[in-house]
């Protein structure tokens, strides 16, 4: 049976009423090619009114099919019998007997671990991968970086310490700015007020902050150079978290029968050891992320940063090398019935294959295997979170937050949930990690500081209401008498007309404090919930 990137015949309709928590839970086995076809609709957002390209589908031979007449057109890349390798646009790919063939009778049903077996919200599912711990931990060494910073600015509140809830909250701006593709635009757009821009950026937080935080974001201790008074950046900064990700991602999904290794590169150009010419790529500069992913599901299962230098031989296997390809394949060493696919730039790591590697010399395995692995990149990049930075460690969590993006939506769907899309996946996300910071910004004691619209609005936003306590009476019109502060304190004799509606005492202007109706309120409800 073909396995397309195009629903079959009737699946269209059904993909196109999914919606996300609306509806009752459904039964989802990805050991059936109708359920990763599903699921691969919802990934990469495609819904197909082609009835005529859905019946060929089903009606194929179970070999892959190129769009072009010869089958070769659109092709990027061919091989020396001139057949595709990379397919440019659409892909036809199937899971044909010859490269997904048991040789022994174990079989590995995919499907979660543990509590992310049971996880029935996206947040419970991306709280899996990046745990609360994870967070506490970013959030204590952002607030060290703050300390340090403080004295730079002139009001310590522009320097004021944050919290778990508002790193989430950061968080999900940053997958709000991947669903609008806006990795490359300026942010100022985003909290722009005059129409253009998007409410719920403003809502959460100013613009200031939030390029504050980000300036702010640390991992790990925070070491500070004594000539250039900036924070030193090594792999270490951000190794410990990105770690723990990759142990997350191993014990919330178990792998198919197959997996494969892609690489994942950020070509920024900055100044960094870590960034290396990359001359056997279009982009000559940048970071690598190797990746272990099932490439079926398209779960990422292991990543690790590949800080190999190019410049001499491609993927050469020095010790250090050698290591980090040994911690990416560790979680594979006790698997039983799991074919790793692997190309031709890790054949020089013998050590680390030996006893397992056996040869791979068809073109239909290197078809399936070249044009699945490209598949996690490209999700990556479609939603990508990246914003611009200077500091590679930042680019590095952003990755993690894309894969983590992608790995929840597949656990999420794989418990039975149903998902119109991945857009629609990643925006339920963005509103939940940015709900806790929004309400406590928009109750009584948080927002008596922000703008009365936008105040009404953030209420609105989080269902909160405010209990308005009742009018203060009004004043008995009397004969004018003696401010009682003034007799107090300089005995001078002011005559006044006004008094205090709540113990009654007559002030003149000089003694009182105005409030507008609506400050008043907001001040009194604050007192009552103190008490």
């Amino acid at each position: 049976e073909t396995v397309s990137s195009q629903p079959p015949l009737g699946c269209c309709d059904l993909a196109c009423s999914y919606t996300i928590m609306d509806t009752q839970p459904i039964a989802v086995d990805f050991q059936t090619d109708s359920d990763v076809i599903r699921l691969h609709i919802t990934l990469f957002d495609e819904e197909s009114d082609d009835e005529e390209d859905n019946r060929e589908d089903q009606e194929s031979d179970g070999v892959e099919h190129i769009d072009g007449e010869n089958g070769n057109e659109g092709c990027d890349e061919e091989n020396d019998d001139g057949d595709c390798v990379r397919p440019k646009k659409r892909i036809k790919i199937s899971f044909s007997e010859k490269s997904s063939e048991k040789k022994n009778s174990t079989i590995r049903i995919r499907g979660g671990l543990g509590s992310a077996a049971q996880a029935i919200t996206v947040i419970d599912t991306w709280h899996n991968l990046i745990t609360q711990s994870m967070l506490d931990k970013i959030t204590l060494s952002t607030n060290q970086f703050i300390d340090r910073v403080r004295s730079e600015f002139a009001r310590e509140r522009d320097a004021a310490p944050t919290d778990s809830a508002e790193i989430k909250a950061c968080i999900g701006l940053l997958y709000m700015v991947g669903i609008h593709r806006g990795s490359r635009l300026t942010l100022t757009d985003f909290w722009d007020s005059s129409g253009i821009g998007i409410e719920m950026f403003r809502l959460t937080m100013t613009n200031r902050r939030f390029r504050f935080l980000m300036r702010c974001l640390h991992f790990d201790e925070v070491g500070i150079d004594s000539n250039t008074k900036k924070p030193i950046e090594s792999l270490d900064s951000i190794d410990r978290i990105f770690d723990q990700f990759a142990k997350n991602c191993q014990n919330s999904y178990l792998l198919g029968e197959n997996v494969s290794v892609d690489v994942l590169l950020d070509s920024r150009r900055m100044s960094s050891t870590t960034f290396k010419m990359m001359n056997h790529y279009p982009a000559k500069h940048g970071i690598k992320i190797l990746t272990l992913a099932d490439p079926k599901i398209l779960y990422t299962h292991n990543i690790k940063v590949f800080p190999d230098d190019e410049t001499e031989e491609l993927y050469s296997p020095t010790d250090e090398n050698v290591k980090i390809i040994e911690e990416l394949f560790e979680p594979t060493k006790n698997s039983d019935g799991l074919s790793i696919n692997v190309d031709k730039r890790f054949c020089q790591f013998e050590k680390v294959f030996n006893g397992k590697c056996k040869g791979n010399d068809t073109t239909s395995n290197l078809t399936f295997y070249d044009s699945k692995t490209n598949y996690i990149t490209t999700l990556c990049k479609t939603y990508d979170v990246s914003i611009f930075t200077k500091r590679w460690s930042i680019l590095i969590f952003f990755q993690m937050l894309n894969v983590a993006g992608i790995n929840s939506q597949i656990i999420y769907t794989g418990n039975g949930n149903v998902v119109k899309n991945r857009r629609t996946f990643l925006r339920q996300l963005a509103i939940d990690l940015t709900k806790d910071h929004m309400t406590r910004r928009g109750n009584a004691a948080g927002g008596n500081n922000l703008p009365s619209s936008l105040h009404a609005r953030l209420l609105e936003v989080t269902n909160q209401t405010i209990s308005a306590p009742p009018r203060p009476p009004a004043a008995e019109r009397t004969s004018r008498k003696l401010c009682q502060a003034c007799l107090k304190g300089d005995k001078s004799r002011k005559s006044t007309k006004y008094r205090c509606v709540t113990c009654g005492m007559y002030l003149c202007l000089g003694h009182v404090t105005v409030f507008c109706t609506g400050c008043y309120l907001v001040a009194e409800h604050a007192i009552d919930q103190a008490k």
